[in-house]
């Protein structure tokens, strides 16, 4: 188990106050004279800066990050701490997995890379903590849910939308080991380092799933996949 669970997992989700929700209200009303009452207490300079479709795209981001939480929390809240590993993945485009893992179900769980890992932006302000993993319907497909490290954006409900709907999404085709979808905050997608994101979410696959039955004898061999 980590030594703090924040120092291993960002999650910051579940401060969203019933702001964001009245400030729902108030967009899909038109500002009506009905809506006006849940807006007591609310300062309209509280979302300064936020249209009503940006408002509706953040708000929809934090929900699907909200859901992708609430399934790992009820699977066991597992967290698995890959910062060692990821040391000397990184700055490489060439991953060394360390066998061939069967096509099998993946059970939700939160994955840390740590800053180790070298997941920066392009403009090096910001980067990539760790990721939820977990298998689609299909289990040949993983669902990743990437999370930047934790910044302090200001006291606003509006900043606390835009940190928390910070999500970076993709969807992991393991037959071809490529992100068949890449998705997420418009703001953020544009410069994430991409096929770093790929090399270390495969090789966390391959220690999550171990080797199939058919490489128990063989562990020694490295499987080397090329990512440019």
């Amino acid at each position: 188990m980590p030594k703090d669970y924040f120092d291993f997992h960002p999650y910051r989700f579940q401060f969203l106050t019933a702001a964001a929700d009245a400030r729902r209200e108030l967009l899909e009303s038109g500002d009506s004279a009905q809506s006006r009452p849940v807006l007591d207490g609310l300062h309209e300079n509280q979302f300064e800066g936020i249209s009503a479709a940006e408002f509706h795209r953040r708000l929809e981001l934090m929900t699907e990050m909200r859901n992708v939480w609430n399934c790992w929390s009820a699977n066991g809240s597992e967290i698995l701490d890959f910062s060692e590993d990821m040391a000397r993945m990184a700055g490489s485009r060439i991953v060394a997995l360390p066998w061939s893992s069967p096509v099998e179900e993946i059970h939700p769980v939160y994955v840390h890379f740590g800053a180790e890992a070298g997941l920066f932006f392009s403009d090096r302000s910001r980067l990539i903590e760790g990721a939820y993993l977990q298998t689609d319907e299909d289990p040949r497909h993983v669902l990743v849910c990437f999370i930047c490290n934790d910044i302090s954006q200001g006291g606003t409900f509006g900043k606390s939308l835009v940190a928390q709907s910070e999500v970076i999404r993709a969807y992991l085709d393991r037959r071809q080991d490529h992100f068949i979808d890449l998705g997420g905050d418009p703001s953020l997608v544009l410069g994430v380092p991409k096929h770093e994101m790929l090399s270390r979410t495969l090789y966390a696959v391959a220690h999550i799933l171990g080797p199939s039955p058919q490489n128990t004898s063989s562990l020694s061999r490295l499987a080397r996949s090329s990512l440019n």
